[in-house]
C-alpha cells in the first residue's frame, strides 16, 4: 500500500500527480489527460484546449502542468481517475492527512 500526504484538496492532487511522476508514469508524452471536451487536468502547458488558460496553474516536479482549481468532490474524483489511467487500483493508495496541521473548527 503507498502512502500519500495531502493536507488540502489541491494538495492531493499534487502528491498524487508527484506520486505517479516518481514511478515513471506521468510524463510529458501521457499528456494531455483530458477531464472533459475543453478542460485538461495535466498538460505540458497550462491552456485548455479552447485556448484559455488553467485557472489555479501548478508545475509539477517534472515541469508539466497541473490545474488545481478543483473543489473537494471533484479534486478526490480527478485524483482517483489519474491513478486509473496510469493502471494504479486507488483501493491501494492511502492519503494520510497530518490533522496537527489542520485549523481547529
Amino acid at each position: 500500500m503507498e502512502v500519500l500526504d495531502g493536507r488540502t484538496w489541491k494538495a492531493l492532487l499534487v502528491a498524487v500527480a508527484e506520486w505517479l511522476i516518481e514511478k515513471g508514469k506521468l510524463t510529458a508524452s501521457a499528456c494531455p489527460i483530458p477531464i472533459g471536451e475543453k478542460t485538461y487536468l495535466v498538460h505540458t502547458e497550462p491552456i485548455y484546449p479552447t485556448g484559455k488558460r488553467f485557472r489555479v496553474p501548478y508545475r509539477l516536479s517534472n515541469g508539466l502542468m497541473l490545474d488545481g482549481h478543483y473543489w473537494a468532490p471533484e479534486a478526490a474524483r480527478h485524483s482517483r481517475r489519474l491513478l486509473q489511467r496510469f493502471g494504479v487500483d486507488p483501493a491501494g493508495v492511502l492519503v494520510a492527512i497530518d490533522r496537527s496541521e489542520l485549523s481547529p473548527a
